[in-house]
């Protein structure tokens, strides 16, 4: 027994097929629209130790350890690939300081003052980190610290001074973090493969 469709029963089919066809384009459309990389900033402040060769610090005069302050910023894409430039502060012990008589610019009693090693350096690297759960993960990062320091007497413009040789290099940085709110909280370790530097840990802190 054949069925006779009317005009209306027509358009509803027409309709129908427009629908369906409409929503097959727009989810293709979805599955081959390009991912889109997922980027978030921030800065990062560090604290720790760091140890320097012990031939070279006994030739400069200086200690073979140094506390370490590290800040800067940082880029990760999709919580994986890791860029992060910085600025390095070392703070060296002077076991060869010497002394010299100073007098202000303006004047008044001459004092005998004694001179401090000033250290700083800058930081790139990058690194890939997997994550363990939604609030933790472990990584690893390679990069390269450069290091310029001298020995001289603060806040004088015509004492003696002199240019400490001592040279930054490359590194390894094994790393494992933790979320806690909006900062990254992680603790490393440095492992120097050239340059003065020897191995060092540090905990960073990172607002995201």
């Amino acid at each position: 027994m054949g069925v006779v469709m009317t005009s209306g029963m027509k358009n509803l089919a027409l309709c129908s097929v427009l629908l369906f066809g409409s929503q097959a384009v727009l989810a293709d459309g979805e599955q081959r629209k390009p991912a889109v990389s997922e980027v978030d900033g921030g800065w990062f402040f560090a604290g720790g130790v760091i140890g320097i060769d012990g031939k070279t610090a006994d030739e400069q005069g200086v200690g073979d350890s140094a506390a370490l302050l590290d800040f800067g910023y940082s880029w990760l894409w999709n919580k994986q690939f890791l860029l992060t430039l910085g600025l390095s502060v070392p703070i060296i012990n002077d076991k060869d300081s010497f002394s010299q008589d100073v007098q202000s610019n303006y004047g008044g009693d001459v004092r005998r003052a004694s001179s401090s090693i000033n250290a700083w350096g800058a930081i790139i690297e990058g690194a890939y980190q997997r994550s363990l759960n939604d609030k933790s993960w472990i990584g690893l990062g390679g990069g390269y610290r450069s290091l310029s320091a001298d020995r001289s007497i603060s806040n004088c413009s015509d004492c003696y001074s002199e240019d400490l040789s001592l040279h930054g290099g490359l590194y390894l940085r094994p790393h494992i973090g933790f979320l806690a709110g909006r900062v990254e909280i992680e603790f490393s370790a440095l492992t120097f493969l050239s340059g003065d530097y020897d191995n060092g840990a540090y905990v960073s802190f990172t607002w995201r």
